[in-house]
């Protein structure tokens, strides 16, 4: 078993154990809770050191960064609960701790910036307004929930208001990169589970913050049941660094796959502005008046304006959802055209009868072999005639002389390299080019056909033979010239019928 699985295990079973023993109110574990929870922060430490050299070196920045972020909040945790636990002295604050916790917070959100530009998917110009009135609405719900009561404080410590405005100013910052997540990071890649898990960590952060600050301003206490949850915003930071951001995945593959999540990122880029402005709302009426008949209109429209949103959303997504249809099927029919298209083209360049290049194609390899500047190349050429063929024709009739000509294609084909190029020149006339050969490799091919077509049982009845006039130049790019290769392998095709038939000439 891999060592991640191992300290996934074990702190999934740490956390359990952790929350059993402080519902069953078991004194030593409440009274060093902050203690045990270090034990979490240590199995975060090590869980992301085994992630990050999952990362290549050049993605690794972000995740070192979140990693010195929860160093530093241990550190916190460590004098929080050495004061507390072992002195039993209450750290007040501003404390050495609140230091450690602020510069927790401050690079988790650098970590984030720096992960962003990694990935390459914010682009500010892309981001819709419902990013922009989300952070708007948030912006006052935490300068009414967080600043005003600070800033109303009885307290004259001026360094503790400082700190509690800085930790709301961090937490707002935190809030923001929240938010560039859901609504700035590509479709494609906010479902990887990095980013899924990196998500869950950074707003998990965010919300015990805010308890935090809470039980501060309001003189709450959540108790010790919140101890467990730092940890585990931690130990998230560690999972997401386990599995590294992949390339995007096609759009095709995305529709298909990820549709349901799809539909969940839809509704919620659209309703978290909604869901702070509703928010705002309820803050405005608890501190005046809850009830009051404007104040409960408002409350409806934004309900009202949200139903509406959805329906809009969804006639979209039937919309787009045909859209898509039509583009796969376009996509089809431009794959059948292309299809065809290579179809024509390879259709015209080869003989149908015999499957053999044409005298079109056999041209354009003229061209192709014609030797760079600066360098000399061998050539070498087999010009080959059927013995008689007219005779064949008049005598078997013209599917037997369709016969005879693909099965000495077929005899030409078995002879040739993969590199040399084999056509139909004439109606009984054919043609091979030899890139880089010589004449002894020229006569070798020659001499292997004869062969093949001699010794070809089907061909044998009909007395089928072959006439071949091959020869071989060195040639460069200046002295190339088609016509006078062609010539010289005539002259020797005309040499090798003149000598009788039946027989190859390569000079």
């Amino acid at each position: 078993m891999k060592l991640e699985k191992i300290l996934i295990a074990s702190y999934v079973a740490f956390i359990i154990l952790f929350y059993l023993a402080l519902n069953l109110e078991i004194e030593i574990v409440v009274k060093y809770a902050d203690v045990i929870e270090l034990i979490g922060f240590v199995f975060s430490v090590a869980l992301m050191t085994i992630g990050i050299k999952k990362h290549s070196p050049e993605r690794r920045l972000p995740w070192k960064i979140f990693l010195v972020a929860i160093i530093a909040y241990g550190i916190g945790d460590l004098i929080w609960a050495y004061h507390e636990d072992f002195l039993g002295i209450v750290s007040n604050s501003p404390s050495i701790c609140d230091v450690f916790y602020v510069l927790n917070t401050f690079i988790y959100c650098v970590g984030l910036l720096v992960y962003l530009k990694q990935l390459q998917t914010i682009s500010f110009m892309a981001l819709s307004f419902d990013m922009f009135i989300s952070t708007f609405a948030a912006a006052g719900i935490m300068y009414n929930l967080m600043i005003v009561p600070i800033l109303e404080s009885p307290t004259v410590d001026y360094l503790q208001i400082f700190l509690q405005i800085l930790y709301a100013t961090v937490d707002f910052s935190l809030m923001v990169g929240i938010l560039l997540l859901i609504f700035g990071v590509d479709d494609r890649i906010i479902f990887e589970r990095e980013n899924i898990f990196l998500a869950w960590a950074f707003l998990l952060t965010f919300v015990l913050d805010e308890i935090s600050i809470f039980e501060t301003l309001y003189n709450v206490d959540f108790g010790e049941m919140i101890e467990p949850l730092w940890s585990l915003s931690c130990f998230f930071f560690a999972v997401a660094s386990l599995y590294p951001s992949k390339e995007k995945i096609p759009m095709s593959r995305f529709f298909t796959f990820t549709s349901r999540m799809e539909r969940t990122l839809l509704y919620s880029r659209m309703l978290i502005p909604y869901f702070y402005t509703f928010m705002l709302l309820v803050l405005i009426g608890a501190q005046y008046d809850l009830f009051n008949p404007l104040f409960l209109w408002a409350i409806c429209l934004i309900i009202l304006i949200s139903a509406r949103q959805i329906l809009v959303l969804e006639r979209n997504k039937k919309l787009l959802r045909m859209i898509r249809k039509n583009e796969e099927k376009l996509n089809l029919q431009n794959l059948e055209l292309q299809r065809l298209n290579q179809q024509i083209l390879r259709d015209a360049e080869v003989d149908f009868l015999t499957q053999l290049s044409n005298r079109r194609y056999i041209d354009k390899t003229f061209e192709r072999l014609t030797p760079p500047e600066g360098r000399a190349e061998s050539l070498g050429i087999l010009l080959i005639d059927v013995d008689f063929f007219k005779r064949i024709n008049d005598t078997y009739g013209h599917p037997t002389g369709d016969f005879v000509l693909k099965q000495v294609a077929d005899k030409i084909k078995s002879v040739i390299r993969g590199s040399d190029v084999a056509g139909r020149f004439g109606g009984d006339e054919f043609i091979i080019l030899l890139p880089e050969s010589d004449l002894p490799i020229v006569k070798s091919v020659a001499e292997q056909l004869t062969k093949e077509v001699r010794t070809d049982e089907s061909l044998a009845g009909m007395t089928v033979t072959l006439s071949i006039g091959g020869t071989s130049q060195r040639v460069n790019h200046e002295s190339y010239d088609v016509q006078r290769l062609l010539k010289q392998a005539d002259e020797a095709l005309y040499k090798a019928k003149e000598g009788g038939r039946n027989c190859f000439v390569v000079e």
